[in-house]
């Protein structure tokens, strides 16, 4: 599936680097998931995975965490927490089918 969002018309090798981008960012992120087995909001992913410090935008945690809750590999939990913003943000975790297949895997 796609992750990235094409919304200015990139072409050629900025195309290639954007989407590069952000399926690195994808594998970081769910690496932090499949680790970890908690929730997180998409400042704490941020914080965590020490994107805030690389000048990565949150709102590139936030598409991929919407990549990742649509490819089915983590749900939005019920829960919120008061974000960097001070805004309720949405906690995020592992979905059960994955995590349990997960740990099968591992053990």
């Amino acid at each position: 599936m796609e992750n990235f969002f094409n919304t200015t018309n990139l072409v050629g090798s900025d195309l290639r680097d954007s989407v590069n981008s952000a399926t690195s960012q994808d594998k970081r992120i769910a690496e932090l998931f499949l680790t970890t087995k908690v929730g997180y909001t998409a400042s704490c992913v941020w914080e965590s995975t020490g994107m805030s410090k690389e000048n990565i935008p949150i709102t590139s945690v936030r598409r991929s965490l919407n990549t990742l809750l649509r490819d089915g590999l983590i749900t939005k939990s019920d829960v919120t927490k008061v974000g960097i913003y001070g805004r309720p943000e949405s906690i995020f975790v592992l979905t059960d089918s994955y995590s349990q297949s997960q740990t099968k895997l591992f053990l």
